[in-house]
């Protein structure tokens, strides 16, 4: 008997109580896992189960290959752990399983060898090319487990197992989802401190401190932590600052692990220097001298609702969210605000939302063909791709210059756009406001100014498709190019510049097709001058008015002293 055969039965579950039926809905979509025996001639008795969790079956996948894998000496006396480091980090979909830090194909090949002579696993005979359980040089990284996903139709989906590469010490597994922690580790250390300056090394305390608390995440997948922490201010009052930070376990493990902060210190000093900033001291210090008892809530989620929201960390105060209280974040060199996949409606939606236009539905039927072929054919990709893409850069451009002094239309088409890039950022949410980490340094940027910037340095625009070459292949991209009608204070003309790009994209041959949004250095400059515009004013009028107060009191004062004289 296969050795696992003596694991299955404890894979089942005669009957489920409410916490199980809670977890297998989650995990597994309102839908049934059963173990699908090989060995079983009776088609009555193939399938059993239902089995009480899927994340049993990656727990012994990962055992079994630890077990047969043991650490060993080299000979040069290094140890080799062999798979020690092995984990599920997530599962994607219903039906596919991914597991991480199983090293380099060579030694991902081994297991799933070892996998498929103990019954866990099987894969197809066919070394060719077009396996798609092979990577190269006819090694295995994906296979298929003996286990089903029972839909309620009836049909059944086999459970596939991916094998990555994963995270070496040198390497982080997502850099801007693990900034969510530290941005959030470090608002909780700013609301603490009150106003005064704080330092990279009280984020790494908020750290360790949180690091200790109890998973809450009812997911195998992704980790929840909170802590709170009560501070007493000078006048007596106590403020409750509770910080918790929600990621997926890689991310998660990565945020917390003290010998991967060096390759984070960028980040680290970003965030310090964000809570620093004048903005967020007066913020914070606010809270702090209101003379009231406040609760003050920083929620970094990196897990939920992933589609539905920009928002990467929210900032609540007696349940009410601040000034500062949605944060959408960027880490490192990245310009992308969004991205739609390939579909033809993705595509659709996304020039409409921008620009107000409507692609050729000439162009859809051999889109979809295009894209429906196994496999795909990467130059026809290419090629529909340019022709959708230069049916949308002409009726841009057309809608940017109307024939005409039709300045309402140029007027209405500046509006568009600045609600389209509001979009990307923050979906229909208002006041989100992106923060773009930099290597120890920070842009706020503010969308909703967008359309003031455009239209207060009378920004007139063009669009000009261009074709990148990406390998062999050339990958259509739409600039949206700015020219201000304004001058400098030396009275030249400023210099024209790309606002920001539509790109089209494809990886891995075809397989993979996106769409980017991205911004680009002219329209973070447009925004962070507008923003420290409207800041001087702020700070202006509460100069004037501090002045008027101060007059006003002394004015009481003297008439007072008069008064009093005259008694």
């Amino acid at each position: 008997m296969k050795e696992l055969n003596l694991l299955v039965e404890n894979y089942f579950s005669p009957a489920l109580g409410a916490t199980d039926i809670l977890r297998l809905v989650e995990q597994i979509m309102n839908e049934e896992i059963y173990y699908k025996d090989p060995e079983e001639g009776d088609p009555e008795k193939v399938l059993k189960g239902p089995i009480s969790s899927i994340g049993k079956v990656a727990d012994d996948i990962i055992k079994f290959v630890k077990r047969k894998f043991p650490p060993t000496e080299d000979e040069h006396g290094n140890t080799v752990d062999g798979y020690q480091g092995a984990d599920l980090r997530y599962v994607k979909g219903a039906n596919v399983l991914v597991f991480t830090n199983f090293g380099s194909l060579e030694k991902r090949h081994a297991a799933i060898e070892a996998l498929v002579t103990a019954g866990y696993l099987s894969v197809s005979a066919d070394k060719s090319s077009a396996n798609k359980e092979i990577k190269r040089g006819e090694m295995y990284y994906r296979a298929t487990t003996n286990f089903v996903n029972k839909r309620k139709n009836g049909n059944e989906d086999p459970i596939i197992v991916v094998f990555e590469e994963g995270v070496s010490a040198g390497r982080l597994s997502n850099k801007g989802d693990i900034a969510e922690g530290i941005m959030g580790a470090a608002m909780a250390a700013a609301f603490i401190a009150g106003g005064k300056p704080i330092d990279v090394q009280r984020v790494k305390e908020i750290l360790k401190q949180l690091s200790k608390k109890k998973d809450t995440s009812d997911s195998e997948t992704k980790i929840s932590k909170s802590m709170t922490i009560k501070e007493t201010r000078e006048d007596g009052t106590i403020d409750t600052i509770t910080c918790t930070v929600k990621l997926q376990r890689g991310h998660f493990d990565n945020l917390m692990n003290p010998d991967k902060w060096e390759l984070l210190d960028g980040i680290f000093r970003a965030v310090v220097a964000y809570a620093n900033d004048e903005e967020t001291l007066e913020a914070t210090r606010a809270i702090a001298t209101n003379g009231e008892n406040n609760k003050v809530e920083i929620d970094s989620d990196g897990i939920s609702n992933q589609k539905g929201t920009k928002i990467d960390v929210s900032i609540y105060v007696d349940g009410e969210k601040t000034s500062l209280g949605k944060i959408s974040l960027k880490a490192g060199s990245t310009d992308t605000l969004g991205q739609v996949g390939g579909s033809w409606e993705g595509m659709s939606f996304m020039f409409d939302k921008m620009f107000g236009i409507e692609l050729d539905s000439k162009l859809k039927e051999d889109w979809e063909k295009a894209m429906a072929r196994t496999p795909r054919v990467l130059s026809e990709l290419v090629t529909m791709a340019a022709a959708i893409y230069k049916d949308a850069e002409g009726k841009i451009r057309g809608k940017l210059n109307p024939k005409g002094p039709d300045a309402e239309a140029e007027l209405d088409m500046l509006k568009h756009i600045a609600n389209g890039m509001k979009y990307q950022v923050a979906l229909d949410e208002k006041g989100v406001i992106l923060i773009h980490l930099k290597d120890g340094d920070f842009d706020v940027l503010d969308f909703a100014l967008l359309e003031e910037a455009l239209i207060e340095n009378k920004i007139k625009l063009t669009s000009e498709l261009v074709q990148d070459t990406g390998g062999t292949q050339k990958n259509p991209t739409i600039k949206i190019i700015a020219q201000p009608g304004t001058t400098d204070e030396k009275g030249a003309k400023l210099k024209k510049g790309t606002l920001f790009t539509v790109r089209w994209r494809q990886g891995d041959g075809g397989k993979m097709v996106k769409n980017y949004v991205e911004k680009k250095p002219y329209m973070v400059k447009l925004l962070k001058d507008l923003r420290k515009k409207k800041r001087a004013e702020t700070l202006r009028m509460r100069h004037l008015q501090s002045i008027s107060s101060t007059r006003h009191g002394a004015t009481h004062l003297r008439e007072k002293k008069e008064i009093d004289s005259n008694k």
